[in-house]
């Protein structure tokens, strides 16, 4: 969690031709969706983790990157898709609640695995595949 919270905050925020990676929203409603995903989930216990690098933030459309973790399933953010600089971080004890939330999901899937067990990571693999 640490590496990847390290690697988002690193990514340049501006404008497009000044080079950044993070470039303000182009929705107008956007920001303020985010933010109110971002308080649900807080307030039923995740955490902003990469908060004090300004995770979360925003300065009119542009929204710094908000690493949030623990998400759980009360939270709109474990259902619902934000496309923005938000990445949600679930954890789970066992395959079969991997597959249970994949399958109860109505939406695209998009997962990252860290594991130090490929073994055990490719069951996991094919599921989500």
């Amino acid at each position: 969690l640490e590496k990847l919270v390290a690697r988002i905050d690193a990514l340049k925020k501006g404008l497009p031709w000044e080079g950044a990676t993070i470039t303000p929203l182009p929705e107008p409603a956007k920001p303020d969706y985010l933010e109110s995903v971002l308080d649900d989930a807080v307030g039923k216990g995740a955490k902003v983790v990469n908060a004090g690098a300004g995770g979360g933030s925003r300065a009119g459309a542009l929204f710094t990157p908000a690493v949030v973790y623990p998400v759980t399933s009360e939270m709109r953010l474990f259902s619902e898709e934000q496309f923005g600089p938000v990445v949600p971080m679930a954890k789970f004890s066992d395959m079969a609640e991997v597959d249970a939330a994949v399958r109860a999901s109505w939406n695209g899937q998009q997962a990252a695995i860290f594991t130090t067990s490929a073994a055990k990571a490719a069951p996991l693999v094919d599921m989500l595949s």
